[in-house]
């Protein structure tokens, strides 16, 4: 069961990087930058993370499921 939940979190966090990654930068900088903007590099390495925490919920979903 526990194994399901974290599948749904590690797929909506993915599901989160590739559709908000400037909230996620505020989020994460929020107490060391101010008045500032992420980069062009830092939009492209979020939404990759995204996209592969997304390809291993589906992997480790498989595998839990298969079980």
């Amino acid at each position: 069961m526990i194994e399901i939940l974290q599948v749904l979190c590690m797929f909506a966090i993915g599901v989160f990087l590739i559709a908000k990654p400037d909230l996620v930068w505020k989020i994460e900088n929020f107490l060391y930058v101010k008045d500032g903007s992420p980069t062009q590099f830092y939009f492209i390495l979020a939404r990759s993370c995204g996209g592969i925490a997304i390809i291993c919920s589906f992997v480790f979903g498989y595998v839990v499921l298969s079980e």
